[in-house]
């Protein structure tokens, strides 16, 4: 299986990410104002607010977001990503933060994640995480829920539109046909991170194709996963 990470774009051969990070475009592309996600931030509820949803489905993109828009107020946050289950976050730093995100929460003991939550949430301070997975049966604590299927995935087409952009001004001379497009959208099957996977795969390619077609888009779908998509 495709092993994902930071540098993947490091071991397709290249020497930064051909997108970079997310975009303005398409960071607002993901989430508009007046978005579902930024209408929860900003009504002011005091419950954890967990972000759901299954695997490259836009929930770091999300809590990223959440971020951005304190910080560019002026807010304190504390970010942390949790890389192995069984971890735990301790500090009283942790508690007192204004802003708390946790990426990847279901991978923390659950009794040390009801440690963090239950004073913030009796001091109203603002926190969110992320997980495949609904946390309010384990948490047994009032949770607000952002479902990435409701936001972020329901908006896969305009983020796409977004890449096709980024990939024409940066690529002048190539195109994707319409067929094209909806091979790569067909093979990423709502995962944003297999769709830059697969973009990275085609980009390997010398030369890289005049146009990308759906037979393109395949071959790459076959390199990276070892078979063709139905």
């Amino acid at each position: 299986m495709l092993e994902y990470g930071p540098h993947l774009y490091q071991k397709k051969g290249f020497a930064r990410n051909p997108f970079q990070e997310l975009s303005e475009r398409e960071l607002l592309a993901l989430f508009p104002p007046g978005g579902e996600l930024l209408t929860l931030i900003e009504g002011g509820d005091p419950q954890p607010l967990q972000l759901v949803g299954p695997e490259g489905s836009g929930k770091s993109s999300a809590l990223l977001q959440i971020r951005r828009y304190f910080l560019q107020k002026g807010v304190e946050v504390m970010y942390f990503h949790i890389d192995h289950e069984g971890e735990a976050l301790s500090g009283q730093s942790i508690l007192e933060v204004p802003v708390l995100l946790i990426d990847e929460a279901w991978r923390l003991v659950p009794q040390n994640l009801e440690e963090l939550l239950a004073p913030r949430l009796s001091r109203s301070l603002f926190t969110a995480f992320s997980s495949h997975g609904d946390l309010g049966p384990v948490l047994k604590m009032p949770l607000s829920t952002w479902s990435t299927e409701q936001g972020a995935l329901s908006r896969t087409g305009e983020l796409f539109a977004v890449l096709v952009e980024a990939f024409r001004e940066r690529h002048e001379r190539h195109e994707l046909s319409e067929g094209g497009k909806e091979a790569l959208l067909r093979c990423a099957a709502g995962n944003l991170r297999t769709w830059r996977a697969h973009l990275y795969e085609i980009f390997t390619w010398d030369p890289i194709p005049p146009v990308i077609e759906a037979c393109h888009a395949a071959t790459a779908h076959a390199a990276l996963w070892g078979e063709k998509p139905a």
